[in-house]
């Protein structure tokens, strides 16, 4: 038969202490339960030694300062040790309180195998902690260079890795403009928004959007859109434009030879809507010339005379690859709005449509950089 408190009559533990009355020294046992020691390692136990508390020379400073942050770390422990009794035992007792006293009794003892079981747990626990702290004091200055090198490298090389992320995430979703990242996920095959628009819509805006069904924005808002406009010139304004004389040389200066020159504009610079071939010697004026050629591979490419710029789009590749890619004689693209009769000097967001310059701008070396492309 169980032994009862004089006090309130609860059942009392094999250490003969009252689960209500004295609480404080049950806590005060299980503390002294989680038994702090080092499993025999001798270096451990040099470095913490708990001979200088009695005065024992010839200890350092350091394994001083080792052996009070141990004690600190092993405190840290125990505290949480003592609370998980003390909710197991609390709990062990609002069970027992409404049973018989044999069934008390079992639930006592079962209460005392968990707490016992989870002071061991506890316990190994303070051991590790206490090891793992002492092991960091005791470092040498060496030591301690290499472990700062070692978790230095690793921070720089995560930060890296995140900024990475979020740089590609920003740019996959056109949240920011980089073109080098865009190239490097293009070389990768990684692609968001090319064959959203064609370059034939890019520099064609008016004519698609006159034939197009639905909400209509103006050309400026879908520049603003889809590139950074650098600048926006008055037809009338601009002293680039050139005559059906000029324009002829221009192709012809550039190797384009047997190309049929058309223009589908007027000489006040209205879309008309027919294309027709120029005269290479006539001094009207237009802002649009256009051409196309097949080169010796059979690939289709078409070519545009843009206010003196000249771009030339691989047809072929770009239906076949669903890509966008033109190439300019110029940094930057030139397209023109007859609604305003402005010329829009642009460069297209890398994510939307790839730019490549040429300086020397011909066949040959334009078939050259579509190979170079096909082969990335």
């Amino acid at each position: 038969m169980p032994k009862f408190c004089g006090k309130c009559g609860s059942a009392l533990n094999d250490n003969g202490f009252c689960p209500k009355c004295d609480s404080d020294k049950i806590a005060e046992s299980n503390e002294n339960m989680v038994d702090i020691s080092f499993g025999g390692n001798d270096e451990v136990a040099k470095n913490v030694d708990y001979g200088v508390q009695n005065g024992t020379p010839g200890i350092s400073k350091k394994e001083i300062k080792a052996k009070e942050k141990a004690e600190k770390a092993t405190l840290k422990v125990k505290r949480k040790c003592t609370q998980k009794t003390d909710k197991i035992i609390a709990k062990a007792n609002q069970k027992a309180e409404k049973k018989s006293e044999k069934s008390a009794a079992k639930i006592m003892v079962k209460t005392e195998n968990k707490v016992k079981t989870v002071a061991d747990k506890y316990n190994q626990k303070a051991e590790a902690k206490a090891e793992k702290v002492t092991r960091k004091v005791m470092r040498s200055t060496g030591q301690k260079i290499k472990w700062f090198i070692i978790k230095f490298v690793i921070i720089l090389l995560a930060a890296a890795i995140l900024l990475s992320a979020i740089t590609g995430a920003l740019v996959y979703f056109n949240v920011v403009e980089i073109p080098f990242v865009s190239n490097i996920f293009y070389s990768f095959g990684i692609t968001n928004n090319y064959g959203e628009i064609s370059v034939y819509e890019y520099l064609n805006y008016n004519i698609v959007s006159n034939s197009s069904e639905g909400n209509k924005i103006s050309a400026k808002a879908y520049y603003n859109k889809y590139s950074e406009i650098l600048s926006e010139t008055n037809l009338n304004d601009s002293s680039n434009v050139l005559t059906e004389s000029d324009a002829f040389k221009t192709f012809q200066s550039y190797g384009f030879t047997d190309c049929i020159i058309m223009t589908e504009y007027s000489q006040t610079g209205d879309f008309v809507g027919t294309s027709t071939d120029i005269e290479p010697f006539s001094e009207t004026k237009h802002p649009v010339y256009k051409s196309c050629y097949v080169d010796i591979n059979g690939d289709i490419w078409d070519l545009y005379l843009i206010n003196d710029v000249l771009m030339a789009e691989p047809v072929s590749f770009n239906y076949e690859n669903n890509f966008s890619l033109v190439i300019s004689n110029s940094d930057s693209l030139m397209s023109y709005d007859d609604e305003t009769n402005t010329f829009y000097q642009t460069n297209p967001k890398s994510s939307v449509i790839k730019v490549k310059t040429l300086s020397e701008f011909n066949p040959e070396n334009l078939q050259k950089l579509v190979a170079e492309e096909g082969a990335n």
